[in-house]
């Protein structure tokens, strides 16, 4: 079977959060048939410590008679990294290949012209991730699997993995975990049974299988009490052996928190944008829990710009003054949020956290606390921002924000990552992750895998992000090395030699045939073809396509006129006027591109099958009107049969002002200026979801004279779903 899939890793940058939390485990989403049901679920789980690389492979099969189109969503926990993909491509899985994002730009833009869709996977920003994938086959599966790397969730002395499963019952289900825990107590996993950890060297490992059972709960591993201070090592085979290094993340002062802040005065950054609105009335509650913290108080509000601060001595005025807010509207900026922002003064970020309207890759802020009430919000971006002090307040109860945002003022920024080692807060620790050598030590056992070795790529990927321009090789090499989707690479899976070749991308090992067969093939490429040959070979296939582009500017349309068979003017009615003012108005004055245009906006053709001579579109019914009007204008400049002998005259076309008639718009235009924002915001509640809904209430604001909110309104586009053409 010939691949027929598109791959596309994308945030959906106004996703539910509502629905987000309902959706736990990869769906894949169509827009009509039967709902896709999952027929096999594997799970397998490496744990290194405080990190876990995680493997899912997943078997759809379409219930319907048809082949259909979906989109497989797969959210991703927090500080979760692809490290991993592979689709079923002729009855075998195939992996996914590490290049530059660019290149596999390209690589995809050129195959598909040629009829053939590759597979590319590509990070843009927040946690979670739809891939489109075609074809599912009518009463067929395809099988995606899916590998990320991310740290596990520590509470209480202890540290615990949850691995989600579909609740439905499922054709088979199969769990393998493999555990290195700095702890000297047996892990425990729950959710299957009886199975249970056994020893096997250094490590703990379970396998579990079964067929036709629900899950109603999450599979989960525990890490029962772990110490206050360990240090693990990994071999990493050709990476290297690596350490992961936890102490306590910092030293609080005892007492509660008021004892502690006191009445410090505290400024609060606001989101208000529209991808915002959604998780308002989380943020404000998190507030209610997190003013207590402090006062006075300082607001600045903003979405697409930043207005200015407001004072407020007390809790309950700010939080009068946040609840009263109703304008969620316009796109993301953190461009100029913190301009002169006072170092010493305490800051808390209540943002959705997903930059949609600059390229500000962000700095360090002195004294901030970011708080993403969103489930899909960007938290490498905002931990950049923070110096690591990001509360993901999604889910938590208010006094739990609370908590964690007085802990993240009582610890110390995170260290800038230094050479080799790089640090992040897990839980009460802050681990350290380092390279400690090429090849273990003769004699010592050490657990094998990855887990660490791509937890420090992942987390040196997100420093380098701070400038993606400056660190692009950075990053390229990072992301090839450890198989890392970032900001600077992209997957990429090919099916044919041939493809594989013309790129010159090298196969996944996985295979291994075609490799072979890819690397003799390119050696004979490199005897046969010096550089300069590639050279003088790539210049002529540019000069080639600016040839072709040429050529397409340059041609003279008024040259090659449509030929129209004449008619009689005895014809009556409407046929004869279209032969008589069209043939002379139209054909003679418009351009084929013109009717070209016509024929594809899906002009219908007359009943008598009109049509030109030289195999042009047909003439459109709506042509017709058009010159009944102009023969009943008698001013027309159009020449007709009709015209005194020897007058000439010039067709002109003049170009209206778009003028949409659509409901809002004239429900708009009959409101007062003091009142049409209120309106438009209310409209927006049940026409966001179209772009045209924007463009249409921007222009009217525009044309009168209300810039600024025109702007803020246009400025909406950006918060549209990434994916929504």
């Amino acid at each position: 079977m010939t691949m027929k899939q598109i791959a596309s890793v994308s945030a959906a940058t106004v996703a539910s959060a509502a629905a987000f939390a309902q959706q736990t485990v990869p769906v894949i989403e169509t827009k009509s048939g039967e709902p896709m049901q999952i027929e096999s679920y594997g799970i397998k789980a490496e744990v290194r410590g405080l990190f876990a690389t995680v493997e899912t492979t997943i078997v759809f099969r379409n219930p319907n008679d048809r082949i259909l189109e979906g989109e497989l969503v797969f959210p991703l926990p927090d500080r979760a990294a692809v490290c991993g993909f592979a689709l079923d491509i002729n009855g075998a899985m195939v992996d996914a290949v590490i290049v530059p994002k660019d290149e596999a730009r390209v690589v995809f833009e050129t195959e598909v012209r040629r009829g053939i869709d590759p597979a590319v996977v590509e990070h843009v920003k927040g946690n979670v991730h739809s891939t489109r994938i075609y074809p599912l086959p009518a009463r067929g599966t395809r099988t995606v699997r899916l590998t990320y790397n991310a740290p596990i969730d520590v509470a209480d002395g202890s540290a615990r993995l949850a691995l989600r499963v579909p609740e439905e019952p499922l054709k088979h289900l199969s769990v393998i975990a493999e555990v290195v825990t700095p702890s000297s107590e047996k892990p425990v996993i729950t959710g299957i049974g009886s199975a249970a950890f056994a020893q096997v060297e250094n490590v703990w490992r379970v396998k579990f299988e079964e067929d036709g059972a629900a899950h109603p709960e999450d599979i989960a591993i525990t890490l029962p009490s772990i110490p206050a201070a360990y240090e693990l090592v990994e071999d990493a085979g050709d990476c290297g052996v690596w350490r992961q290094k936890a102490e306590p993340a910092s030293d609080s002062p005892s007492g509660d928190g008021r004892t502690v802040f006191g009445q410090v005065p505290i400024d609060i950054y606001w989101d208000c944008s529209r991808s915002a609105a959604a998780t308002a009335p989380a943020a404000i509650a998190a507030l209610k829990a997190v003013a207590s913290l402090g006062g006075p108080f300082r607001l600045r509000t903003f979405s697409n710009t930043a207005n200015g601060f407001v004072e407020f001595d007390t809790a309950e005025a700010l939080l009068a003054a946040v609840e009263a807010i109703k304008d969620y509207d316009g796109s993301t900026t953190f461009a100029h949020l913190f301009d002169g922002a006072e170092p010493d003064r305490r800051k808390i970020l209540f943002t959705d956290g997903l930059e949609t309207a600059s390229d500000f890759a962000g700095e360090r802020i002195d004294n901030l606390v970011a708080v993403a009430i969103s489930r899909t919000a960007d938290m490498a971006f905002l931990r950049r921002i923070a110096c690591g002090r990001a509360v993901a307040a999604a889910g938590l109860a208010p006094e739990a924000v609370g908590d964690a945002v007085k802990a993240a003022f009582l610890r110390e920024p995170a260290p800038v990552g230094d050479g080799d080692a790089m640090s992040l807060d897990v839980g009460p620790f802050r681990v350290t992750l380092e390279k400690v050598g090429e090849k273990p030590e003769d004699g010592a056992s050490r657990a094998k895998g990855r887990v660490t070795a791509t937890a420090w790529a992942q987390l040196k990927m997100e420093d380098l992000a701070g400038d993606p321009g400056g660190n692009e090789d950075a990053m390229l090499g990072l992301g090839r090395r450890y198989g890392l989707v970032g900001p600077k690479t992209s997957m990429l899976v090919l099916e044919s030699l041939d493809q594989w070749l013309r790129y010159k991308i090298e196969p996944p090992a996985t295979l291994s045939e075609m490799r072979e067969k890819w690397q003799q093939a390119m050696k004979t490429r490199v005897v046969n073809e010096s550089e300069e040959s590639k050279r003088q070979r790539h210049v002529s296939y540019l000069k080639n396509l600016w040839e072709e582009r040429l050529a397409w500017w340059k041609r003279d349309y008024e040259k090659d006129p449509i030929i129209v068979p004449k008619r009689s003017d005895d014809e009556p009615g409407t046929l004869r006027r279209v032969w008589g003012s069209v043939a002379n108005a139209v054909v003679g004055s418009a351009s084929r591109r013109s009717v070209e245009n016509s024929a594809r906006a899906g002009a219908a053709a007359p009943a008598d099958g009109l049509a030109v001579e030289d195999g042009g579109a047909p003439m459109a019914m709506m042509a017709a009107r058009e010159a009944d009007e102009a023969l009943a204008t008698p001013h027309s400049a159009l020449s007709t049969p009709h015209s005194a002998p020897g007058t000439t005259h010039s067709a002109s076309i003049a170009v209206q002002p778009w003028n949409p008639d659509t409901p809002y718009l004239k429900a708009l235009k009959k409101t007062g200026k003091e009142e049409r924002y209120a309106n438009y915001l209310a409209l927006a509640a049940e026409h966001g979801s179209s772009p045209s809904f924007f463009l249409d209430c921007a222009g009217l604001f525009l044309d009168s004279g209300e810039t600024t909110t025109g702007v803020r309104v246009i400025s909406n586009l950006a918060e549209i779903k990434l994916e929504n053409a």
